[in-house]
This record gives structure tokens, sequence and C-alpha cells, in this order.
């Protein structure tokens, strides 16, 4: 019979200890890789989060801008009860445009208004502008101008088009009518806590025309500009007389101080050649 003697025990034991300690030590080591590889695999097997949310807001744009193509084909098919509501003789009517405040379209035409002797007669132009609302189209502003000449029969350039002069939410309209020589311009538009109206302009003093009172309902020859922010006019001093006038420009911006739309500039001579 083997004996053990008091050393042996100690050492065996240590032994084994250390056997187990390698192979923990070794279990530890190739763990991680086994994870890593995992991992990896994972990796590229899962989208990314910006191809996710790309593809969210694709999808989004998507229904969003056929869902603009339905509401639009709808206020288009409602648009024909409007007009045959109206008493109309010559007519202007905007495209329709879809906001972040609504749907909306206007109409400019010749109002029918009665005369000292009772009788009708052509005279103001009349700006509506109307909202499609659950499948209809209802009246929000009624404006009236003494100022602008009537529509003409067939006559080219009278227009009325939408554009984001006073805020982002909601389209204003640029009204055109063509007169004897030269087009005038209105502005139908809501100032913010005011409601719908016609908007004026804080005119500056051209050189070689009267003194003016520095406000006026139309301007001249107007034209969009800035991307429909703007408007840009040109005005003929007539002076000596309107064939050999001078041109000046003055470009508006809407200014929520006044209400009203302001010159960005004095007037500047424009190129006549």
């Amino acid at each position: 019979m083997r004996r053990f003697t008091g050393t042996s025990l100690p050492a065996l034991a240590a032994a084994v200890l250390l056997l187990a300690g390698c192979n923990s030590v070794a279990s530890s080591h190739q763990a991680p890789k086994h994870v890593k590889k995992n991992a990896e695999s994972a990796s590229k097997k899962r989208p990314s989060l910006n191809s996710v949310s790309g593809s969210i807001a694709t999808q989004q744009n998507k229904s969003s801008s056929a869902s603009n193509t339905t509401l639009e084909l709808q206020a288009s098919n409602a648009w024909p009860a409007v007009v045959n509501s109206l008493p109309l003789t010559e007519n202007v009517v905007s495209p329709i445009s879809i906001a972040t405040a609504g749907v909306y379209r206007a109409i400019a035409y010749n109002c029918t208004t009665t005369s000292a002797s009772g009788l009708p007669t052509q005279g103001e132009l009349t700006v509506d502008v109307y909202k499609f609302v659950q499948g209809e189209w209802y009246s929000v502003a009624n404006v009236q101008y003494a100022t602008l000449p009537p529509l003409g029969g067939g006559t080219v350039g009278n227009g009325i088009v939408p554009a984001y002069l006073i805020s982002a939410n909601r389209p204003a309209y640029l009204v055109t009518i063509q007169g004897a020589s030269n087009p005038f311009n209105s502005v139908v538009g809501k100032i913010p806590g005011q409601g719908w109206s016609k908007i004026g302009f804080m005119t500056p003093q051209v050189p070689g025309l009267p003194a003016n009172d520095g406000f006026a309902s139309v301007v001249q020859d107007g034209q969009l500009v800035d991307g429909g922010h703007e408007i840009q006019t040109s005005v003929d001093n007539c002076t000596p007389d309107c064939a050999q006038g001078t041109n000046y420009l003055i470009t508006y911006v809407f200014s929520s101080a006044t209400s009203a739309f302001i010159a960005l500039n004095a007037p500047v001579i424009a190129n006549n050649t």
C-alpha cells in the first residue's frame, strides 16, 4: 500500500487547481471571439438606423404626396359648384393651393353694383377667397376694388396667382389686371390677427412724378421675385411723357409692423434698353 507523504497531497491539489485555472482562462479568452463573431454577423444582417429612418421618411413623403393628390382632385371636382353659384362675367381663377393651414383657391371677377339711378352697372373688381373643408368650398374673404379697372374680355395678362407673401402657412394672392397701358396689381391676404383683406403698399417718391401720400392699394407692373416672397414693380415717371419716361424699379416685402408692403429700396432706374 502506497503511502502519501505530507507534501504529496498539497502538490497534487495545486496541480489540479492549476489545470482547472488554465481551462478557465482559456475559456475566458475564447468566449469573446465567439460573441464578437455573432455580433459582427448580426450587425451585417441588421439595417442601420439611418437607413431605417430614410426608408420611413420616403414612405411618409409618398403617402403625403398621394394624400395631397387625392385632396386636390376632390377640391377640383367640387369647384364647378362655386362658379355656377356666382353671377360672373369675365373672371380669372387661381390654381388650387394646399398649405399647412388648408386648401385654398381664389377668383377675381367683375362685380355688379347699383348706380345712383338704381341701374346695375359693371364697376368694381371683386376678389373672393375660398377654403376647401370636408368636401365643400367655403368663402372666407370678399374684397372689392374701386381702383382696379374691370376685367376685359379676352385681354391677355389678367391673372390671380397664389404666393406666400405674408406667411408660410397660407397663400396670399397677387391679382393682375391689364390697364390701358400698364398692368395694375393688388394683393389679397390674411394679415395675422386681422383676417383677410386687401393689403396696401407704402410707396416711396418716384423722381419726376407728383408727390404722393405714401400709400396705395395697387401698384403697376408687379412681378413676384425671391421665390414668391417679394414683389418687384416698375414705375414709369412719364417725364416728359410716358413714351419717353424713365422706369424705376421698387421691391416690396410685407411688414407685420405696418400691416402693409414696404419698399426694400429707393426707386432704382431700370435698364430701358
